[in-house]
């Protein structure tokens, strides 16, 4: 018999990652510092778990995107939402643990 509540987390991870993946893809269209006060924005109003969540997408999106443009442009876009997530709670809250 399948475990439903391990089944329906996993459903919610995925559909989590994928509207993350979302806002992502807009802050790539975007002009740079819109993208930037886009992240910050997303910073300032998001949850902990939120921003816990979108930590480990960008992150991942930045290991992995193919266009390397696009890599180099997530890894600054990472490293500024790591900063302003520093700002925010005035303490280091690490790297995803996943």
């Amino acid at each position: 018999m399948p475990d439903w509540d391990q089944i329906i987390e996993g459903v919610g991870s995925f559909l989590e990652g994928a509207s993350n993946g979302v806002v992502i893809s807009q802050w790539l269209e975007f002009e740079e510092n819109d993208a930037l006060n886009g992240i910050e924005e997303f910073v300032k109003r998001a949850s902990s778990a939120q921003l816990d969540s979108m930590d480990t997408s960008l992150l991942q999106l930045a290991h992995i995107h193919l266009n390397s443009e696009k890599r180099m442009q997530l890894i600054k876009y990472y490293a500024f939402f790591k900063l302003v997530e520093f700002i925010r709670f005035k303490e280091w809250r690490g790297f995803p643990t996943t």
